[in-house]
């Protein structure tokens, strides 16, 4: 009960406006999902005491094609590392989910498809998976900060192949283009200034 009330007092207290960048949890979605309100809290926190980087605004285009390109950086890497099963991750922020099955040697991300019963769910926000695929955060640091959740039937086979994708960051002309692009998209529409991919 206790505890219940602290949560309450704590949702209370956060600022229904907060941009969903930030790991807002003004998305009724987020209590709804186990789990997925803790990630959300936890975010917000990182991102309000600068632990984690919040992301720069933009309007839904360019948030859906900068998610989308970080989602198939994570699925590139994953049929990398030869992910064996499938598993749903989402989104909490936007509520976006996305399954990544593997077919023979391919991996294949199915966008809004909801989770199956007898798969892993993985759980985390934006700013958490951007830190984690360009290795300013690793999923040991992530899972135990509460940034990144497993929920749903465990696969062991899942859960080895994930830390082996994410501490792979070998570039690839296409990820490392398409995520430039969408964060200097997203930059320039938040008045911040454009950089290139080499940083110049």
């Amino acid at each position: 009960m206790r505890k219940l009330l602290m949560i309450s007092l704590l949702y209370a207290a956060l600022p229904a406006s907060a941009c969903g960048l930030d790991g807002a949890i003004d998305n009724p979605f987020v209590t709804r999902y186990p789990g997925s309100f803790g990630v959300a809290v936890v975010t917000q926190s990182a991102t309000a005491s600068g632990t984690l980087p919040a992301l720069p605004e933009a309007d839904d285009e360019a948030l859906h094609e900068r998610l989308e390109a970080r989602l198939d950086d994570l699925r590139s890497r994953l049929e990398r590392r030869g992910l064996s099963g499938s598993f749903s991750l989402l989104v909490v922020e936007s509520s976006h989910w996305a399954r990544f099955q593997a077919r023979g040697k391919q991996v294949r991300i199915e966008s809004h498809s909801a989770p199956s019963v007898d798969e892993p769910v993985l759980l985390t926000s934006e700013p958490a998976l951007a830190a984690l695929l360009d290795g300013s955060l690793s999923s040991d640091a992530a899972l135990q900060l509460g940034l990144l959740r497993w929920s749903g039937k465990p696969n062991p086979d899942v859960s080895k192949a994930l830390p082996l994708a994410l501490a792979d960051r070998a570039e690839t002309c296409c990820t490392v283009g398409q995520l430039a692009l969408h964060a200097n998209r997203s930059a320039d529409m938040a008045g911040h200034p454009v950089v290139s991919p080499s940083g110049e």
